[in-house]
């Protein structure tokens, strides 16, 4: 059960059902084209590939994990500093775990009632601290895959289908996870912003501030947010970590941040 990994080459492209996304074939054998597909699913799509008719999901997934990504440096200190010193933001998982309550001094005084509330809040302890051992594992995990992927000024994600059509990346680290990953990728092959860019800039960076609940107004309201809070933006973009309380209480507080920088 290997941990798949982004690649800094482009991926093979799917020809057949079970030999791409890896240019390693032992590794590519163990990635299917469709995840769990039914025979129906499988059949059909062999059958196609062997008679050269690749379907058009086939070279969809193939343009979509040609995609090239790169590493958001700032955003990836910003990650690697709140969570070396502990800062609570949003869903930021946390390393401190929770103290073991002690068993009362009266133990042998309390009702059935009371010990039981304690044996439940002590167990509660100790379940929670099972789970920020995982995402100590966790966090582990994705600062080594971001920081080795941030040597590279491009990588990608090799991607297949569920068995319901929709497609989605093979390795764990990908945009499609929790805030402080997604706002850790930006598009390799970047351009100049234009005028238009810079509009869906600002809705953007309303959307994901969600501040007053901005990103239920006109998009219109959200760019006169924007504009009324320029000055608190640029604060944030000239010193993130002196300002943290100006960008921790966004919706999504990482990707807001993300889009603070490219802002300012």
């Amino acid at each position: 059960q290997p941990v798949f990994s982004p690649m800094v080459v482009p991926p093979r492209a799917w020809d057949s059902f079970n030999t791409g996304c890896y240019h390693d074939d032992a590794l590519a054998a163990q990635v299917d084209l469709i995840r769990f597909a039914n025979p129906w699913q499988r059949r059909v799509t062999i059958e196609h590939c062997e008679a050269g008719r690749f379907p058009t999901f086939m070279r969809v997934v193939n343009y979509i994990q040609a995609t090239p990504y790169s590493i958001n440096q700032d955003i990836l200190e910003a990650v690697e500093y709140c969570w070396s010193n502990g800062v609570k933001i949003g869903k930021f998982p946390t390393q401190a775990k929770l103290e073991r309550p002690d068993r009362p001094d009266n133990w042998d005084d309390l009702d059935d009632r009371d010990r039981k509330g304690w044996r439940i809040s002590a167990r509660d302890v100790v379940s929670k601290n099972r789970e920020i051992d995982g995402h100590r594992a966790v966090m582990a995990q994705d600062m080594r895959t971001a920081k080795e992927m941030a040597e590279y000024d491009r990588f990608y994600l090799p991607s297949n289908f569920d068995f319901r059509g929709r497609v989605y990346p093979v390795p764990n680290f990908s945009p499609h996870r929790d805030d402080h990953i997604k706002a850790l990728f930006m598009l390799a092959n970047a351009r100049p912003i234009t005028e238009k860019g810079a509009y869906w800039l600002k809705v953007h960076l309303a959307n994901v501030g969600d501040f007053e609940k901005i990103s239920k107004r006109s998009f219109d309201d959200r760019i006169q947010w924007v504009e009324d809070n320029h000055d608190m933006l640029m604060q944030i973009a000239s010193d993130w970590k002196a300002n943290m309380d100006l960008w921790a209480g966004a919706d999504k507080p990482f990707q807001f941040l993300a889009a603070v920088l490219e802002y300012g």
